[in-house]
C-alpha cells in the first residue's frame, strides 16, 4: 500500500475515530476482501491496521475499502453509472435517516447494512469489516440458497423495503433523485451488455436438444425488443403501493450471515453494496433475489411461503411506523408484478444467473466495452452449459420462453 493510501486512512481513522483518541498507524496491510468474481463493479480490499492510541495502548482496527476498478471499461461505466456517488447518497441520507427513524420510533430490531466509515468522492469508500462482528459470506458463491438463508433475505427485503415506503413518504426520498437499474435506465448499455448475449444464448440453447429450438429461437426473435421493453418497465409506476427504494443487487455475495454455533443456521443477516439502488417496484429486487440466487427447486416449492415472510415483515415493520396497510402490497399484487417485468425476469434468469452459478469465468470488461455488439461476448459458452445452471434453469427457461411467445404473437 503506497504512502498516500497510507496518509489518508489514517486522516479517515483520526477524524472517523475520535471517541477512540486514535493519533497514529504502527503498522497497516491490505488483502483482497472477496474471491475473484464476487464483485465486477468494484475493487475490494480488507486492511488490517495496528494503531495508537493516546493513552498508549495499542488497538487493531479491520476495514473493507472499495475502490473503483482499474480496468478502462470498467471504470468508465462505473463513472457513467454513478454507482460509488449513488452508494454513497444511499449511505449519508437515506441508510442515515433509516438509522434516525429507528430510534425515533424505538425499533430496536437492528440495521441491516454495515457502518460507513469514510469516503473520497467518488471513487473510494472505507466501511466497517463486518467480519469482525461475525458476518461472513455463504461458502461458495456458486451454490444456489437453501430455504433457510431464502427465508432470512425475505424477512430482511421486507423491512428494508418497509423502511424505504416510510421514507418515501416523508419525501426524504424523491422519485427522481435515483435512475433506474442500469438494465432498464439506458438502452444503449442494454443493448451493448444484454441483447446481443441473449442472441448468442438462444442460439446456444438450442444446442440443447431438439425440444430447445423453438424456445431457443424465441429468445432470439424477442432480442430485437428487449431493450424497448426494459426501457417501459424502467418507469416506477405513479401511486402503486408497490413503491420502495430497491436495493437492486440482492445476490449472495451482496448479503453476509451470521450463523448459530450450535446448528450453523443464519440468524441474521446484512446487505453490503448499494451501489445500485433504485426507485421502483419492490418486484425488482424480488425478482432479482427469488430468479437469480435461490435454489429454482426451493423457490418453486416455497414461492408462497417466500412471498408470505417478504409480506408479513413488511406489514410488522410498517405497523411499528403507523403506516397504513392499505399503502402496503399483498401476495398477489408481488406475483402480478413479477410477472409484469417479464424483460427483467429473463434477463435475471439467462444473463445474471450463470454469472452467479457457474463456475466459469466471465469477462466483465468485454462486455462493457462491447462497442461492436459482438454476440456472447465476456461469456464463457461453458458457462451456459454447466449442469449447477443448465440442469436447475430449464423449468424456468421453458415457462419464460412460453411468455415471451405469447407477447411476440400479440405484438403488431
Amino acid at each position: 500500500m503506497d504512502a498516500d493510501s497510507v496518509a489518508s486512512i489514517e486522516g479517515n481513522l483520526i477524524r472517523n475515530h475520535a471517541d477512540k483518541n486514535i493519533i497514529k498507524i504502527l503498522s497497516i496491510s491490505s488483502s483482497p476482501a472477496v474471491k475473484e468474481g464476487a464483485n465486477f463493479l468494484s475493487i475490494v480490499d480488507r486492511v488490517k491496521i495496528t494503531v495508537l492510541r493516546q493513552s498508549g495502548r495499542k488497538e487493531k482496527i479491520s476495514l473493507i475499502i472499495k475502490k473503483t476498478p482499474k480496468e478502462e471499461g470498467r471504470q468508465a461505466f462505473v463513472v457513467e453509472s454513478g454507482a460509488f456517488k449513488r452508494e454513497i447518497m444511499i449511505y449519508t441520507r437515506v441508510l442515515h435517516s433509516m438509522e434516525k427513524l429507528m430510534v425515533e420510533f424505538d425499533d430496536n430490531e437492528g440495521k441491516l447494512w454495515c457502518d460507513l466509515v469514510a469516503f473520497n468522492p467518488y471513487d473510494e469508500i472505507v466501511f466497517e469489516d463486518l467480519m469482525g462482528i461475525g458476518f461472513k459470506m455463504t461458502e461458495s458463491r456458486h451454490d444456489f440458497l437453501n430455504l433457510d438463508h431464502s427465508i432470512l433475505v425475505m424477512q430482511a427485503l421486507g423491512r428494508f423495503h418497509a423502511l424505504s415506503k416510510v421514507l418515501i413518504k416523508k419525501r426524504i426520498i424523491e422519485p427522481n433523485e435515483f435512475a433506474p437499474h442500469f438494465v432498464l435506465g439506458n438502452p444503449k448499455n442494454t443493448e451493448m451488455v444484454f441483447v446481443h448475449c441473449l442472441k448468442g444464448f438462444g442460439r446456444h440453447v438450442k444446442s440443447w436438444g431438439t425440444e430447445w429450438v423453438q424456445i431457443g429461437n424465441i429468445f432470439i426473435d424477442y432480442a430485437s425488443r428487449l431493450a424497448t421493453d426494459c426501457e417501459k418497465i424502467g418507469k416506477a409506476p405513479e401511486g402503486s403501493n408497490l413503491i420502495v427504494m430497491n436495493h437492486g443487487d440482492v445476490w449472495t455475495c451482496n448479503i453476509l450471515f451470521k450463523y448459530s454455533r450450535y446448528s450453523q443456521a443464519p440468524i441474521d443477516l446484512r446487505f453490503i453494496d448499494f451501489q445500485l439502488c433504485h426507485y421502483n417496484t419492490a418486484g425488482y429486487d424480488l425478482t432479482y433475489f427469488l430468479f437469480g440466487s435461490v435454489n429454482p427447486q426451493v423457490r418453486r416449492a416455497h414461492y408462497d411461503l417466500l412471498l408470505n415472510v417478504y409480506v408479513h415483515e413488511m406489514k410488522t415493520t410498517a405497523a411499528i411506523y403507523g403506516l397504513p396497510s392499505e399503502q402496503l402490497p399483498e401476495i398477489d399484487d408481488l406475483k402480478a408484478d413479477i410477472k409484469r417485468i417479464l424483460p427483467f425476469r429473463l434477463v435475471t434468469t439467462f444473463f445474471f444467473r450463470p454469472l452467479f452459478v457457474s463456475r466459469f469465468p466471465f469477462d466483465m470488461e468485454a462486455i462493457v466495452t462491447n462497442v461492436e455488439m459482438v454476440e456472447s461476448i465476456g461469456q464463457d459458452i461453458n458457462m451456459l452449459s454447466d449442469p449447477n445452471f443448465k440442469e436447475k434453469s430449464e423449468d424456468d427457461l421453458k415457462e419464460i420462453g412460453a411468455e415471451l411467445a405469447e407477447v411476440l404473437r400479440s405484438s403488431p
